[in-house]
């Protein structure tokens, strides 16, 4: 649930910077080596501002997991909203990108580049 949620928020944050016309790169200036800086953060945030969603864990098995997960809490009478939302971006994801990387959910929030 951890990791699908920086990822899904890492996604939105560098969408967020490319629409308002800002260098992603200030996210990871304004965290450099500070408590909310890690590694997983740079990792997907690069694959995202490159562009490259080569796989190293596919966005179709980040959407499963993120399914067993709230299925899991939904019988135990959980309700988890933020992972309901953060699934159903991946989930959304699958048909066209599910076999790249997971960091691809920032495709289905990235604004359009230019043709």
């Amino acid at each position: 649930m951890w990791i699908v949620s920086v990822v899904e928020s890492v996604a939105e944050t560098v969408a967020l910077a490319q629409g308002l016309g800002l260098d992603p790169e200030l996210l990871f200036e304004a965290v450099a080596d500070g408590p909310l800086d890690m590694g997983y953060l740079r990792a997907k945030g690069r694959a995202m501002v490159d562009r490259n969603f080569e796989p190293s864990f596919s966005l179709r098995l980040a959407a499963k997991d993120a399914r067993l997960v709230e299925e899991s809490a939904g019988r135990r009478g959980m309700e988890l909203p933020l992972l309901t939302a953060v699934r159903r971006q991946l989930d959304a994801g699958v048909d066209e990108h599910g076999d790249s990387d997971l960091s691809a959910a920032f495709l289905g929030v990235a604004p359009r580049q230019p043709a």
